[in-house]
């Protein structure tokens, strides 16, 4: 066991030589890189049902359009502002069960997540507007990490392992593989935010991912604090009022901004959202039973590693580095609040990206042990690879 661990730091200690050395002959290039390798691990480890016979519910990407629930997204795509008619789609909805159900109590609260049909009312595709926004989102989202974790750490090796750890994680290949929901397009809204430098923009792609999910409005408290807590790196030339201001305030207004215009929207635009199939008892004994702790797992997988490690640090250790633990610990229990109030915890969990890179970028460790953990994380999560979900599967079927 002595000798594996050795093994694997010489390993470690080799490879981040290899990057450093290739990243600082060609930043730009390696950024590239980076980039185009974690999208072939993430459509490697979770390959999208473009065109295949055998995909379960809700079909592949090409059959879906012609069905019920795809003419009812289609339909949402094309009308924003607007309730979908369910009925139209899927008669006796009222009786509907199971799978069903769940498709019909999404399309009921679509009417208050217009930017994906308002979006499409430029693109005029259809349904493949949000399949082309949701994969463009997916690869923005491997170049923002990337360049907040190097930005945040200064290492070029850390940052490419965690952004190749993250492209195996479901969360990673996610955007690749959603067809209905446009969870990602959120996400990247909410960490472009993060890297946003004037403080007009953070707060304008917040108030747009709020209206491509509101559970992305339920995250931008992280989205402000790491903001905040990048503000304090060395090097920054604001203190005090001036970079709360900067950083933690526009993000506020904008969520302010979100619930201003759902008010107005409600009783004066008579646009409302639904709330069936949220918090019934079966949901909570459902994450109970079952989505602890497979599902809950399988959304970061072993980068669930950082966040623990961190928060027990902020529990029991004091970091100077780090100021507002607190408000860390309240803003991570609010963004992951929703998942457990619906069936689908594992898109819901997507959402604390900005508090998992947060722990990620101020890990407790020093350079060649933050490192090996990312390493460490990333090969764990590419051997945890479900080969009936990989592009392995098609060796089989």
């Amino acid at each position: 066991m002595t000798d594996a661990f050795a093994f694997f730091r010489r390993f470690s200690r080799s490879l981040g030589q290899g990057i450093d050395g290739l990243a600082a002959a060609q930043p730009r290039t390696w950024f590239v890189f980076v980039v185009l390798v974690a999208v072939m691990l993430s459509l490697f480890s979770r390959f999208p049902v473009y065109a295949d016979r055998h995909a379960k519910f809700p079909g592949s990407f090409l059959k879906f359009p012609g069905t019920p629930y795809g003419q009812a997204i289609t339909w949402w795509l094309d009308h924003p502002f607007q309730q979908v008619p369910v009925e139209t789609f899927f008669p006796n909805a009222a009786a509907a069960q199971g799978i069903l159900a769940g498709s019909i109590s999404h399309c009921d609260k679509l009417s208050v997540r217009p930017f994906l049909p308002l979006l499409n009312q430029l693109a005029g595709g259809g349904y493949w507007t949000l399949v082309g926004a949701s994969h463009l989102s997916a690869i923005l989202l491997f170049a923002l990490i990337y360049f907040l974790c190097r930005r945040i750490t200064g290492d070029t090796t850390f940052a490419t392992l965690i952004t190749w750890g993250f492209a195996t994680t479901w969360a990673g290949a996610w955007g690749f593989n959603d067809r209905v929901c446009g969870d990602v397009v959120a996400i990247a809204l909410l960490l472009s935010a993060v890297a946003a430098r004037p403080p007009w923009l953070a707060a304008l792609l917040v108030y747009l991912a709020g209206f491509t999910d509101e559970r992305a409005i339920a995250a931008a408290p992280l989205a402000a604090l790491l903001r905040h807590w990048i503000a304090g790196l060395p090097g920054d030339t604001k203190a005090g009022p001036a970079k709360l201001t900067a950083t933690v305030l526009p993000l506020l207004a904008a969520m302010g901004a979100y619930l201003a215009s759902r008010v107005v929207l409600h009783f004066w635009g008579n646009v409302q959202g639904g709330t069936t199939m949220m918090v019934p008892t079966e949901v909570l004994l459902y994450h109970f039973y079952v989505s602890y702790p497979k599902n809950l797992f399988t959304v970061f997988e072993f980068l669930w590693l950082f966040p623990l490690v961190f928060v027990g640090h902020l529990i029991f250790a004091r970091d100077p580095r780090i100021t507002g633990g607190v408000p860390y610990l309240i803003a991570l229990a609010l963004a992951a609040g929703p998942a457990f109030v619906v069936w689908d915890i594992d898109r819901s969990l997507c959402y604390l990206l900005p508090g998992l890179l947060t722990a990620i970028c101020f890990f407790p460790a020093e350079r060649d042990l933050r490192r090996g953990c990312a390493l460490a994380a990333a090969l764990a999560s590419l051997a945890w690879m479900e080969p009936n979900t990989s592009i392995l599967r098609f060796l089989f079927l």
